[in-house]
């Protein structure tokens, strides 16, 4: 299967694995997406340069619908329990930084008033137990 199977879906990246590099240590991974929804331009590398590994070489996604994928990492629908968690990790943040200031109530209510299951999460396997 390739790029071109993958217009039967609404989005491009439906299905596909894609190539991720990071600007800063040239760390390339791959990440499939497991379902017809966008994904991120950019992700967190793990370097200890902090650096952001960017979607590269587009034009050699391959849409793979029922890939069973193994040792690599691949986007998700978010779900409810995971934004929250999320929120949680912001609002720390926030509560331990120069704005702590801001009201915490609104702040989560705006988060929370923008959640979308659509919104792509990434699901690593060998974070899993």
């Amino acid at each position: 299967m390739n790029i071109k199977e993958s217009t039967k879906y609404k989005h491009n990246e439906a299905f596909c694995i894609m190539k991720y590099q990071c600007e800063k240590c040239g760390d390339i991974e791959y990440f499939w997406n497991s379902r017809d929804g966008v994904t991120p331009f950019m992700v967190s590398c793990n370097c200890e340069e902090k650096g952001l590994k960017q979607h590269i070489e587009w034009n050699k996604d391959i849409c793979i619908p029922d890939l069973k994928p193994m040792g690599i990492r691949w986007f998700v629908d978010m779900t409810k329990e995971r934004y929250q968690d999320l929120i949680d990790i912001k609002i720390n943040f926030i509560k331990n930084s120069e704005f702590n200031d801001i009201d915490i109530e609104d702040l989560v209510k705006s988060f929370l008033d923008a959640f979308d299951s659509n919104s792509p999460d990434i699901y690593d396997p060998r974070e899993k137990g």
